[in-house]
């Protein structure tokens, strides 16, 4: 059935495959390549089955037995948690052994936060705990455990397709304990969910209980502005997970006070050499042999040492970093790791052989762990996760990415998707939000459509997903509101009318609070703006805020969406009031959800961009370098996410007269999307930077070099960008104004009045051309512009 399925599927997408065959990407996706959509469709021969495969492969999930699913104890039953056993096998870092050769675990030293620890486990009965890697939260959250709830049993899934099966069995079992070590593999889609953690602690009967813990830089993934591997409707399900746990961090470093209770025990030789080392490193740490595993890694680069096995390593690095948190198969990461050992030098290393390089880093390092931990009986091969947090944020190779979407499950595949769209490698996004959707996981619909053309293709994408879908289910309901936000490029009143019919119908099916039926409303409102109407827009903006208030309460996520809507509108017509609010609503969410919050980052990120708008750059300035550092930290210096936080940086200099230092940045950026999107792509981010590039140019003083650089942009854009497309108008726009500011004004006219007859879905733009247009008529006349033209500025 499901072969026929797929047959089915792959004749609507042949035809669609024909029919588009001639178009290129537009939006987010490289320019000029022409087999752009074809390519797409020949990926996601078989999507038609989508939903039908999800429900085939979940009634597989279900037939497993739940010994598969969960750990159990002796004769097959769920443990006591006084009867657990040794804790490396809960995730606990093995140590070396002592001086008498005993390999177990030194004694338990109590940390300084054991005591809120069990607070938090006996009151809230959701503790979540956060550190660095090998800062000793799992064996802290185990000896509490032990401590506090001897007698419970103990439910912990034995990898991420356990989570929702362990979930129904703690419900089931009165007393029982959820342990979920590494938190990060159980969360997005198909994963925990807020309602799962509720039902838990709500069941009737003895109390439950859910201790878990999380590395703090995975913990950032989902409370940052956007995540290149943790896309938006996965970070906001997970972040529904962690608001409910009670965290509580634990330092890598030990304090003082944690050295002296380790000195008691100093009768272990183990926790005395940890001691010594206690300044440099964390007790945890040292047990572990994290800091001895780095270095050892590092050294094997060297020439003759070794190199293969030190590539194999980082391979199996960037595959946590990518979002795979599972071991990956042997002959994945040989693939994988080819392209790190050729930037080092490849044979002029002189790697050894496979054999002695998956030997080397799969050998425990004084009996403790290993670079490359061995699962499924030494098949697959995990990375030791202390060096996750110790490599730079470079970029993952495409070819990596590609080997390991070849192994990818569906949520993986939409985390590949988000890490490859965030190095500029457009085509394996494409294709890795297209396996995602094939296998039935519709969050990956949006980020599909947008790696596709944004419109034909994607529009015949959406329309065969609701084909598939349950009739008034939330994924019905979220394709349709895909296709209506489509519909708009071309004719935006119809998007208006289609979403206020869609948002009625999912008010009565879904609920008014349903994420998808205010995504829906909130949709209605951009594309009220969007037809040119902006005060009826931030009216109809405000009046569902409101509501919004009251249904949802003011910190949430879709409520401070839409106060973010009515703000940005607002500025177009009112830009010191759009603003303000946009600055008062930012006060509110950072008291309301904390500085470090997603939505927080998002709201600094658009004040910046409203106060440049109101002129206020110089506060802009100051707000744009903050994203930039932020960024840096969080992404590395070549992420999208920096790249666009120093565009923003570069306009404000420029806005502030400082041209020179405007193209400087502006330059540095080009550089390196050139570098990541390599030779044979132009992606939209590289036209938006050109174009940037050449206006602060021309205003630094060299108007005939923005000429130069806008024509070379129109022209490599020409057969790529459609005629009426806003990019290709703005870049044409521009061009106009800059052959007037190099001594033709009556050409800038003539090409400007072209400009303003041409019907296109952006009266904004609209709007700048007639500005540009009479700027340009008045000069041509003789006379002193009687308005600035706003097509100077990037």
């Amino acid at each position: 059935m499901r072969n026929a399925s797929r047959q089915a599927g792959g004749w609507v997408l042949v035809v669609l495959a024909v029919a588009l065959a001639g178009l290129a990407a537009v939006s987010q996706v490289p320019v000029g390549v022409a087999g752009a959509v074809v390519a797409a469709v020949a990926v996601a021969n078989g999507v038609l089955a989508a939903v039908g495969t999800k429900r085939i492969e979940q009634r597989a999930d279900g037939m497993r037995t739940r010994r598969e699913l969960l750990r159990a104890g002796r004769r097959g039953r769920l443990p006591l948690v006084r009867h657990l056993g040794d804790p490396v096998t809960f995730g606990v870092h093995p140590a070396a052994p002592a001086s008498d050769g005993k390999r177990s675990l030194p004694g338990y030293v109590r940390r300084d936060v054991d005591e809120r620890v069990e607070h938090a486990l006996t009151h809230d009965r959701y503790v979540l705990l956060v550190g660095e890697s090998t800062a000793g939260k799992s064996r802290l959250a185990l000896e509490v455990i032990r401590r506090v709830l001897p007698r419970c049993r103990l439910v912990q899934p034995t990898g991420p397709a356990g989570a929702r099966v362990a979930v129904d069995t703690a419900v089931a079992v009165s007393g029982s304990v959820l342990w979920l070590d590494d938190l990060e593999r159980f969360l997005g889609q198909g994963g925990l969910t807020g309602q799962d953690v509720q039902r838990m602690l709500e069941a009737p009967g003895r109390p439950r209980y859910i201790v878990a813990t999380m590395r703090s830089e995975e913990y950032r993934k989902f409370f940052s502005a956007g995540s290149d591997v943790v896309a938006a409707d996965t970070a906001r399900q997970g972040r529904d997970v962690l608001r409910l746990a009670t965290r509580v961090d634990v330092s890598r470093l030990w304090s003082q006070q944690e050295l002296d209770r380790v000195r008691e025990h100093a009768a272990d030789s183990r926790l005395a050499a940890a001691v010594a080392q206690g300044e440099r490193f964390g007790v945890a740490e040292f047990l572990a042999a994290g800091p001895q595993l780095l270095s050892q890694w590092h050294d094997a680069w060297a020439p003759g040492a070794n190199p293969r096995g030190a590539a194999l390593v980082l391979a199996a690095v960037d595959a946590r970093r990518a979002g795979v948190h599972r071991g990956v198969p042997a002959a994945v990461l040989v693939a994988m790791h080819e392209a790190y050992l050729n930037r080092r030098g490849g044979l002029l290393l002189r790697p050894e052989s496979l054999d002695t390089a998956f030997a080397w880093a799969g050998t425990p390092l004084h009996a403790t762990s290993s670079l490359l931990l061995p699962e499924a009986g030494g098949e697959c091969h995990l990375a030791f996760d202390y060096l996750i947090d110790a490599v730079p944020k470079d970029p993952i190779p495409g070819e990596a990415l590609r080997a390991l979407l070849s192994v990818a499950s569906p949520q993986e595949a939409v985390a590949l998707g988000e890490a490859a769209r965030s190095w500029q490698k457009h085509p394996i996004a494409r294709d890795a939000y297209l396996k995602a959707l094939d296998a039935g996981e519709i969050s990956a619909l949006g980020p599909a459509t947008h790696q596709l053309d944004g419109k034909a293709a994607a529009e015949e994408l959406s329309r065969t997903v609701v084909r598939r879908v349950a009739r008034g289910s939330a994924d019905w309901y979220e394709a349709r509101r895909i296709i209506a936000w489509q519909k708009g490029g071309s004719d935006a009143a119809g998007a208006c009318a289609a979403l206020d019919r869609l948002a009625d119908q999912a008010r009565h099916s879904l609920g008014a609070d349903h994420k998808t039926t205010v995504r829906i409303m909130i949709d209605a409102v951009w594309w009220i703006f969007y037809r040119g109407d902006a005060a009826a827009a931030a009216s109809r903006g405000a009046a569902l805020a409101k509501e919004l208030d009251l249904i949802l309460g003011e910190d949430d996520e879709r409520t401070i969406d839409a106060h973010e809507a009515v703000a940005t509108i607002t500025s177009h017509y009112a830009a010191a009031a759009g603003a303000e609010a946009a600055i008062a609503l930012l006060d509110r969410v950072s008291a309301l959800r904390g500085a470090a919050d997603p939505v927080t980052s998002r709201l600094r990120w658009q004040c910046a961009w409203l106060m440049g708008k109101a002129g206020r750059h110089g506060e802009a300035l100051a707000f744009w370098s903050q994203s930039v550092a932020a960024s840096t930290a969080m992404d590395g210096p070549l992420h999208i996410r920096t790249l666009n936080a120093r565009r923003g940086r570069a306009d404000a200099l420029g806005h502030l007269g400082r041209h020179a230092d405007a193209v400087k940045e502006y330059q540095e950026v080009a550089d390196h999307l050139a570098g990541l999107a390599g030779p044979e792509l132009f992606t939209m981010d590289q036209v938006v930077t050109a174009r940037g590039l050449a206006s602060w140019t021309g205003c630094a003083g060299d108007p005939e070099a923005a000429v130069a650089m806008l024509e070379e942009l129109a022209a490599k854009t020409a057969s790529s960008l459609e005629e009426r497309d806003v990019y290709r108008i703005g870049i044409l726009a521009r061009l106009a104004h800059w052959i007037g500011e190099a001594g033709a004004p009556d050409e800038a006219v003539r090409r400007l009045a072209s400009l303003a007859e041409t019907p296109f879905p952006d009266p904004f733009l609209s709007r700048r051309i007639r500005d540009g247009l009479t700027h340009w008529r008045d000069r041509a006349a003789g006379l002193d512009a009687s308005v600035e033209s706003p097509l100077r500025s990037a």
